[in-house]
């Protein structure tokens, strides 16, 4: 048993209890966090592609000379690299789901007003 609880639970009710203009800014607060992830995404591609790059150079080296203290180093320092664009990529997502459910519930307002 987890001793913190997911940020998640329960958060979707409370878009419920926002007013419009709370709904709104929520929003947009979501997609802003969206572009700030995106913001440095030329940054993060260029560490994904060294650390692949790495990691080749690790397997390759490994299988034809054997695994040395080099190559490990190579390695950790290839998985140091993906650290931030794979947590980026996390974070992204969260918000993205965040502005969805905040666009379906939008969307039920505007149905239930019908």
């Amino acid at each position: 048993m987890s001793s913190t609880l997911n940020s998640g639970e329960g958060w979707d009710e409370l878009l419920k209890v926002l007013s419009d203009e709370e709904l709104d800014q929520y929003a947009e607060m979501a997609m802003d966090q969206v572009r700030q992830e995106r913001r440095w995404a030329w940054a993060q591609l260029i560490l994904l592609a060294a650390s692949m790059a790495l990691t080749v150079w690790f397997v390759w080296r490994a299988a034809r000379h054997g695994p040395d203290m080099s190559t490990l180093y190579a390695f950790a320092l290839a998985i140091g690299l993906i650290y931030w664009p794979w947590r980026s990529a996390k974070t992204r997502r969260l918000w993205q789901g965040h502005c969805t459910a905040v666009k379906q519930e939008m969307a039920r307002r505007h149905k239930d007003a019908d």
